[in-house]
């Protein structure tokens, strides 16, 4: 008796090989996202004219015939919220410990406005008002590498694809009065890490910090006013351009559903 429990103790831990990390699973967790959107003056030009100090045009500067636009910063949101998440993916583990596998993922937050940007009070800005809003849910499809480690029992991995991100914002230009929607709405990278505890019945815990790189875009269109007088022909393009990123940090719980 005594000898079978020396042999127990100095055997150490029993683990769990890689297979309890195969298969199809699915996932719920909570978190928080920021996310941060920047709103530009992209670039215009007023053509065929000569500005006098009275013709109230801004954010412009004069170089030969033609005068163009200066990009100007209208201003920058950064939204923090609290996330609900749910994930679907499937995996298995190759060479013994190694893990590859799919994932699907939504992240689910409150769209968050930034009331008005300071940079529409300045007189370099072509916009009399103008707003941000950040989108908050947030679609992911990507790939999931990892390594499982029989001494802690669990899968330390990094996961990386497309991330759906969006934002908008909301112009009024201040010589025409017309407002506008732009909308940014596109995929970008996104590079994650995690950890992912194993306990037991086809349960785990997981732990993901998500980085979105970078995405913007220029939002061009109906953007511009011609104003036309007796020695004026004035064209206002004031094309605005969203640059958002954001990151995520979630705590996930997850169920492997088939093998």
């Amino acid at each position: 008796m005594r000898k079978h429990m020396f042999m127990l103790l100095v055997s150490g831990p029993i683990f769990a090989d890689s297979s309890c990390i195969d298969g199809l699973y699915v996932g719920v967790g909570v978190g928080v996202a920021s996310q941060s959107t920047t709103l530009d003056v992209a670039g215009g030009y007023l053509g065929n004219h000569d500005i006098g100090p009275d013709d109230n045009i801004w954010c412009y500067v004069e170089s030969g015939d033609i005068d163009f636009a200066v990009r100007c910063r209208v201003g920058k949101s950064r939204a923090t919220r609290f996330l609900g998440a749910v994930e679907v993916g499937y995996g298995k583990a190759v060479c013994t410990n190694y893990y590859l596998g799919a994932v699907v993922s939504v992240d689910f937050a409150a769209n968050k406005d930034s009331g008005e940007l300071g940079g529409t009070s300045a007189a370099a800005c072509v916009y009399d008002s103008a707003r941000v809003r950040n989108d908050g849910v947030v679609p992911f499809i990507g790939f999931r590498l990892g390594y499982y480690s029989p001494e802690i029992g669990g899968l330390i991995g990094v996961r990386f694809g497309g991330a759906y991100v969006g934002s908008r914002a909301y112009v009024r230009e201040r010589l025409s009065q017309a407002s506008h929607v732009a909308k940014l709405k596109n995929f970008t990278p996104m590079l994650g890490v995690e950890f992912e505890k194993v306990v037991g019945n086809g349960f785990s815990v997981k732990l993901q910090a998500d980085y979105r790189f970078g995405s913007k875009r220029a939002i061009k269109g109906p953007m511009s006013h011609r104003d036309d007088n007796i020695s004026l022909n004035v064209y206002e393009v004031t094309v605005p351009q969203l640059k958002t990123s954001g990151c995520s940090f979630k705590i996930m719980g997850t169920y492997r559903i088939a093998n």
